[in-house]
């Protein structure tokens, strides 16, 4: 099941991306996207009761040829390794897309496997228009709204979590 993140929830996910990750870059990353009020969706996935996946969606700042446009950050989303291989990732997006669509998002953007993120409609090529100065996986984009990524070139600035705080 895949609801929405409740207060007290806070240690379950802590512990989940400790465990998808193994390491605490992604803790650190959701308790500062949190704190600094860019976050606006937390999902987690539980099976039998126990917390085994978490999304979350935040805003980032973009602009094509001049033109705010509304886009969020799908990341980190992870599930726990005893629980892969079931379709609980595929869930969680799926809701985080559909949460963002519903907070007013144009456009989604995430970084990591094309493969996986294919299938939900993300492809680099949507992306292409954005400069970003974050390395790492090849950034890819979903249009929530048709023709939101037209245009020529355009930023993404993410909010200022890990080291660079």
């Amino acid at each position: 099941m895949v609801r929405a993140a409740e207060p007290g929830d806070e240690g379950a996910i802590a512990d989940t991306l400790a465990r998808a990750f193994d390491r605490d870059d992604e803790t650190v990353l959701v308790r500062r996207l949190q704190d600094g009020g860019t976050a606006v969706v937390s999902l987690v996935a539980e099976v039998g009761g126990v917390v085994v996946g978490h999304a979350l969606v935040s805003r980032v700042e973009a602009r094509i040829d001049g033109r705010r446009i509304e886009v969020m950050a799908l990341a980190p989303v992870c599930v726990r390794p005893t629980h892969r291989r079931r379709g609980i990732g595929t869930r969680l997006v799926e809701a985080a897309i559909g949460r963002a669509a519903d907070a007013g998002a144009e456009a989604v953007i995430v970084r990591g496997d094309a493969d996986f993120h294919g299938r939900f409609g993300f492809s680099e090529g949507r992306a292409r228009v954005f400069v970003t100065s974050r390395s790492g996986d090849a950034l890819q984009a979903l249009e929530i709204v048709p023709g939101a990524l037209s245009g020529e070139s355009g930023t993404v600035d993410f909010p200022r979590t890990r080291t660079d705080a």
